[in-house]
C-alpha cells in the first residue's frame, strides 16, 4: 500500500467518525425535546409539555417559529410542574427561542396563543438546553470532519508531487 493510499483511508476513517459523532450529537440534543407543529387559529392555543428534572441539567429552553411569518405576533407563556408562569411574552419575529430555569421535576409547558385574526402556522419545541458534554460532541465531530477533509487534500497534494517525481525520473 503506498503512502497515498493510507493518508486517505485514515482521512475517510476520520470523515466517517465525524459524521457518526455529529449523528450522535444531534441525537443527543433532540432525544428530550417536545415538539409540535400545526396551523393556530385565533380561537386555539397550542400547548407543548415535556417532563424536565433539574438533576439532569438546570436549563431550559423553548423555541417558537413562525412558518408562514407576515407580522404576526404570538403570546408565549411557559409554566412549570405547579402551572407557576415562569415566562410571558409577546413576539412578533419569524423564529424566537428563549431560555428558563428548571426548578422542580415534573412536567413543563409551553403555551402558544395567536391574538390575531388569521391562522398561522406554527412549530413549538420545549426541552433541556444542551449541555456541555453535548456541546463537545458535536464541536468535536465538526474539528474531526475538517482534519479527515484536510487529510484528503494532502494526500492529493503528496499523489500529485510523487506522480510528477515519477514522469520525471
Amino acid at each position: 500500500m503506498t503512502k497515498s493510499s493510507s493518508i486517505f483511508i485514515v482521512a475517510g476513517a476520520l470523515i466517517i467518525v465525524g459524521f457518526a459523532l455529529s449523528i450522535y450529537g444531534s441525537q443527543l440534543i433532540i432525544e428530550n425535546i417536545s415538539i409540535l407543529e400545526g396551523s393556530l387559529d385565533p380561537t386555539q392555543t397550542m400547548d407543548i409539555q415535556t417532563t424536565l428534572e433539574p438533576e439532569k441539567n438546570e436549563g431550559g429552553r423553548y423555541v417558537v417559529q413562525i412558518t408562514d411569518f407576515t407580522d404576526e405576533i404570538v403570546n408565549i407563556r411557559v409554566l412549570d410542574p405547579n402551572e407557576v408562569l415562569i415566562i410571558s411574552k409577546s413576539v412578533s419575529q419569524k423564529s424566537f427561542e428563549g431560555e428558563f430555569e428548571i426548578t422542580s421535576p415534573g412536567t413543563y409547558k409551553l403555551i402558544i396563543e395567536n391574538p390575531g385574526d388569521n391562522d398561522i402556522r406554527i412549530v413549538g419545541a420545549i426541552g433541556y438546553m444542551p449541555n456541555d458534554i453535548v456541546l463537545a460532541v458535536n464541536t468535536s465531530s465538526l474539528i474531526i470532519i475538517v482534519v479527515g477533509l484536510g487529510g484528503i487534500m494532502v494526500g492529493g497534494v503528496y499523489l500529485v508531487r510523487t506522480r510528477r517525481k515519477n514522469r520525471v525520473s
